[in-house]
C-alpha cells in the first residue's frame, strides 16, 4: 500500500458474511495512521462509506482506533463546511474519521434535503447575496414544510450559528456556484439567482406554496446542495477511503460525466495531496459479491460485467483487465468445446 516505487492504491477484501471484514478494515486504518505519523504527516482524513446510515454510525465506533474521536455529528457531505477538521499540531497529528452514505451524501436527485441542510444553504446564499435579499417571503423557500414551532425563527437562529463557521468556505462556495451558473447558461437555463427571484416573486400574496413553484424550489435547493457537497468534499484530503458492501453502490466506481454522485465519489477516490503528491488509498469490502454466472431471468445485473468493472476500478489500467477478459473468453471456449484448457491457451 505504501511501498516505494509503484504502490497499489486500491484493494478488495471479499469473504462470506461474519468472517471479520470490519476487523480487517480497523487494522488497516490503524496501519495507515501509524504510517502517516511515521512519515511526519500532520493530518489524516479517513472516510467510511456505507449504504445504511445506522450501520455506518455503528461501524464507525468499531473502526476508530483507541483514543480517536470520529466526526459523528457530520453524516452528510453538505454539512461538512460546519466541521472544524483537525489539522494537527506539532507532535500531535489530527485524525478526521467520518462516515457517509451515498444516498444522503452523493445522490441528490430533486430532494430538498433536511431542514438543517436548507438552513446552511440559506446561510451561504445570504452571505453571498446580502441580508437584504432574504426577505420574510424569500425565507419561506428554506423553511416551507416545517410546521413545528416557529420555523422562520429557527431558520434565522441557525443562520446566526452557522455564519461564523462558513467564513473559510464562502469563497469556494461562490466560485462553485459561478461554475453552476455558467453550465446552466450553456444549456439555456436561468441562473441560480434568477431562479431564486422567480420563486420569491411568485410567492407574493400566496399563503401556500403553488405546485409550480414547489418544482422550482426543488431545482434551486438541489443545485445549492450539490454545491455544498462539492465545498465539503474539497475540504477533505482523503488519505484512506473504505467502501463497505461496495456492490450496493457499484455505479459510483466508474467515472461518468452524467452521474453527479460518481463525480463526487471520484473526488475521494482520485484525490492527490497537492503538498506531498500522495494519492488516496481505497479499500473495498464485500461479502462475496459475484456469482459464477448470471441467469437470463435475473434482474440485478450482469455479474460478469460487474466483476470486470470492479477490476477496472482496482487496476486503474485497462490492459490487465483486457488480458483477463481474453483469458476468460478462452476458458469459456474450452469449456464449451472438446479442446483441453492447454489447447485453448488458458
Amino acid at each position: 500500500m505504501f511501498a516505494e516505487g509503484d504502490p497499489a492504491l486500491r484493494f478488495l477484501v471479499a469473504d462470506e458474511v461474519g468472517l471479520g471484514k470490519t476487523h480487517v478494515a480497523k487494522g488497516v486504518i490503524a496501519l495507515v495512521i501509524e504510517h502517516l505519523r511515521r512519515i511526519g504527516d500532520e493530518r489524516h482524513d479517513i472516510v467510511y462509506v456505507c449504504s445504511n446510515a445506522a450501520i455506518a454510525r455503528q461501524n464507525l465506533r468499531k473502526l476508530v482506533p483507541k483514543g480517536i474521536e470520529p466526526l459523528e455529528n457530520i453524516e452528510r457531505l453538505t454539512m461538512l463546511p460546519l466541521a472544524r477538521l483537525d489539522a494537527g499540531n506539532s507532535g500531535q497529528p489530527g485524525v478526521n474519521l467520518l462516515a457517509i452514505t451515498p444516498g444522503t451524501s452523493l445522490k441528490f436527485g430533486r430532494s430538498t434535503g433536511t431542514f438543517t441542510e436548507r438552513c446552511l444553504a440559506y446561510t451561504f446564499l445570504r452571505s453571498h447575496w446580502g441580508a437584504d435579499v432574504m426577505s420574510p417571503r424569500a425565507r419561506r423557500i428554506f423553511w416551507n414544510g416545517i410546521t413545528a414551532g416557529d420555523p422562520d425563527k429557527r431558520l434565522r437562529s441557525l443562520e446566526r450559528q452557522y455564519r461564523p463557521l462558513i467564513r473559510g468556505s464562502l469563497d469556494g462556495f461562490v466560485k462553485l456556484l459561478d461554475k453552476v451558473d455558467e453550465d446552466r447558461r450553456h444549456h439555456g437555463r436561468p441562473s441560480i439567482r434568477s431562479l431564486f427571484d422567480e420563486i420569491v416573486d411568485g410567492l407574493a400574496w400566496k399563503r401556500t406554496f403553488p405546485d409550480d413553484l414547489l418544482e422550482l424550489r426543488k431545482e434551486l435547493i438541489g443545485e445549492v446542495r450539490r454545491v455544498m457537497a462539492l465545498v465539503g468534499i474539497t475540504a477533505l484530503r482523503p488519505d484512506f477511503v473504505v467502501l463497505d458492501e461496495f456492490q450496493r453502490f457499484k455505479d459510483l466506481l466508474q467515472p461518468d460525466p452524467g452521474n453527479f454522485a460518481a463525480e463526487l465519489a471520484h473526488h475521494l477516490f482520485d484525490h492527490v495531496d497537492p503538498e506531498t503528491g500522495r494519492a488516496t488509498r481505497t479499500l473495498l469490502l464485500s461479502a462475496t459479491p459475484y456469482r459464477m454466472y448470471t441467469t437470463a431471468d435475473e434482474v440485478d445485473g450482469d455479474h460478469y460485467a460487474d466483476f470486470l468493472d470492479t477490476c477496472r476500478f482496482l487496476y486503474q489500467d485497462p490492459k490487465p483487465v483486457d488480458r483477463l477478459e481474453r483469458r476468460f473468453a478462452k476458458l469459456r471456449s474450452a469449456l464449451m468445446s472438446v479442446d483441453t484448457l492447454a489447447d485453448a491457451g488458458v
